[in-house]
């Protein structure tokens, strides 16, 4: 019996085609566009309004709201990335793998 299974096994094995091969195929060639779309994204940056400054934006709003370095007004869930050095809407982690941060638009 382990014998015939055995053997049923290699057959399937042994059976496949070229059209598991270009499944395959197809497959890391999507995973290869999807990692190049989420590594070039902007993931969310907040930016910067021109002429104003920490000064004027703590005037305005409160401390806590305020991000010191980029010189924003932080949205809700937005943090300051120490790596990129910029603020990111809904912030969830810097990925080391993408070299990017995961935000709103990725």
């Amino acid at each position: 019996f382990f014998f015939q299974a055995e053997d049923g096994i290699r057959d399937a094995q042994e059976s496949r085609g070229l059209g598991d091969v270009y499944k395959r195929q197809a497959i890391a060639v999507l995973v290869f566009i999807f990692l190049l779309f989420v590594w070039l994204k902007n993931p969310g940056y907040v930016k910067q309004k021109p002429n104003t400054t920490i000064i004027q934006l703590l005037q305005k709003y409160e401390a806590f709201n305020v991000c010191p370095e980029c010189e924003v007004v932080k949205p809700n869930r937005s943090k300051h990335c120490d790596i990129c050095n910029q603020c990111v809407s809904v912030y969830d982690h810097h990925c080391p793998w993408i070299d990017n941060c995961i935000g709103v638009r990725n």
